[in-house]
């Protein structure tokens, strides 16, 4: 196919198939035949540089049943149809021009990117129809890119901190047991933990097995002996080991004794009343607890018969002393009490029952007890009872009965004749050093204040009252007795004993 420059071409142009110049007025090219707008025809029609036109391009532009007409001077001239496709074909160019140049602008406006050269601008020539949607890629398809990237990245924190949240938020109330683990101590302190937790459990065991309470020493009553009159004595146990007898008075009027827990101070208390005792106070038992049965079984005194009490029983009961609570007492009393307060008595502040006497076996505290004091306080309690002529005889050295009813009538039959360890008079009561250090006084015939030891020491047949404490010199006694008195009067103050003066 010959080439042309465009330099060199005529007025009206070249054919767009075959470069030839066209002639002026021509509707066709005179070379190819191809079909030309004349010379107004859109310079951007023009083939690009390197682009050669074939006879396919008149196939796809020219349909198969166009007519040729020749005009009078043999020239070909195109049909109306022809001239109409050719008119279609441009305004299609032109169309598509405005197209991608107002997508272009649109993108500049959106992107914010500077607008790309159109490529049927005039002068660009064919290259710029090439470059244009290379540029234009290139210039806009990178600004997306990144603010893709942008709200990803956005999107990605926005989403971790949400899961830092819901799952922080779920750490800080766990409500399974994988959440309860992690609130735990850390693992170099669960061994410490588990130590803890086995030895709950053990405390709880401990607490769970039964209380062992082994009632080995018993102490009788002495009230009748000492006063020579008929009255029953009662008998009560306790341990041997961690109690002992703390208080002891007998007189006319009445006896009492004391047994106290060396631990801890709670002690247990035997009171007779010779006549009713009398107190201003209100005194009342609330939230009356039974805890045990008693081993007292009421019988004659004298001529009067009290079987009718029934049975005894200990209970567990809040003292109510003119309305304020003052603690918890634990007492002996009539089950009949239960039921009918007239069976009970607490005009000594305490509760008591007739028994031709009062009687009073308690024992009162204001803090609560341990378990295993608390069950040898019951235990003590529920073996009072009436001393049978057994119990007279067999009664501890504690409690004083085998020296006061020696035959000669002494509580120390040789005190003026030998000195006596530390070890035997240890073992004497608190009422026995009483008597056994005034006994020395008595053998010479001294008279005494104190009501109670005068009624005792003139009910002996040994004793004749000569002197009175003014007459009375230390300078009768012998050394043995000088030291007996010495060695008892230091064991009572040793023990706070209510008996020194």
């Amino acid at each position: 196919m010959e080439q042309h420059d465009k330099t060199s071409q005529g007025t009206n142009g070249y054919c767009t198939a075959c470069g030839s110049p066209l002639e002026e007025g021509v509707s066709f090219c005179t070379k190819c035949g191809n079909p030309v707008a004349g010379k107004d025809a859109d310079a951007s029609l023009e083939p690009s540089d390197g682009v050669v036109a074939s006879s396919d391009a008149v196939e796809a532009t020219t349909p198969v049943h166009a007519v040729t007409a020749v005009d009078s001077a043999g020239t070909a001239t195109s049909s109306h149809y022809e001239t109409v496709m050719v008119d279609v074909e441009s305004d299609m160019t032109r169309e598509a021009q405005n197209d991608r140049e107002a997508a272009a602008r649109a993108t500049e406006s959106l992107y914010g990117v500077e607008s790309v050269e159109s490529a049927f601008a005039p002068g660009g020539g064919a290259p710029a129809v090439a470059d244009a949607p290379m540029k234009q890629t290139s210039t806009v398809s990178k600004k997306p890119l990144f603010i893709g990237i942008g709200v990803a990245v956005v999107l990605l924190a926005i989403v971790i901190i949400l899961v830092v949240l819901v799952f922080g938020k779920a750490g800080s109330t766990p409500t399974s047991d994988e959440g309860a683990a992690q609130d735990s101590a850390p693992a170099v302190q669960q061994p410490e933990s588990t130590e803890g937790s086995a030895e709950e459990e053990k405390d709880e065991e401990a607490t769970s097995e039964p209380v062992v309470v082994n009632l080995t020493d018993s102490y009788t009553t002495r009230f009748s002996e000492v006063n020579e009159i008929t009255y029953p004595a009662f008998t009560f146990q306790y341990p041997g080991s961690g109690w002992a007898v703390v208080d002891e008075s007998v007189a006319a009027s009445g006896e009492h004794v004391s047994v106290e827990n060396v631990r801890n101070g709670a002690e247990v208390s035997y009171q007779h009343w010779g006549s009713y005792p009398s107190g201003s106070a209100v005194a009342e038992l609330v939230d009356v607890e039974r805890v045990a049965d008693s081993s007292f079984v009421p019988s004659y005194v004298q001529a009067n018969d009290h079987s009718d009490l029934g049975s005894f029983g200990v209970v567990r009961a809040t003292l109510r002393v003119d309305g304020v609570d003052n603690g918890t007492v634990y007492a002996v009393i009539p089950d009949a009490a239960l039921k009918n307060p007239s069976y009970m008595d607490m005009g000594s502040g305490l509760p008591a029952f007739d028994y031709s006497s009062w009687i009073s076996f308690t024992c009162m505290t204001s803090e609560e007890l341990d378990k295993q004091t608390e069950q040898e306080v019951i235990a003590i309690l529920a073996s009072f009872k009436v001393a049978e002529a057994s119990d007279n005889a067999s009664a501890s050295k504690k409690s004083g009965e085998g020296s006061l009813s020696d035959p000669d009538g002494y509580v120390l039959s040789d005190s003026s004749s030998r000195t006596y360890s530390n070890a035997e008079l240890e073992a004497m009561s608190d009422y026995e050093l009483y008597l056994a250090r005034n006994e020395v006084f008595a053998r010479h015939g001294r008279i005494f204040k104190n009501s109670d030891l005068q009624e005792y020491f003139g009910s002996k047949s040994w004793y004749d009252p000569r002197y009175t404490p003014e007459e009375f010199s230390e300078s009768m006694l012998n050394a043995n007795e000088k030291a007996n008195i010495e060695r008892m009067a230091k064991i009572e103050q040793d023990r706070n004993s209510p008996y020194i003066d």
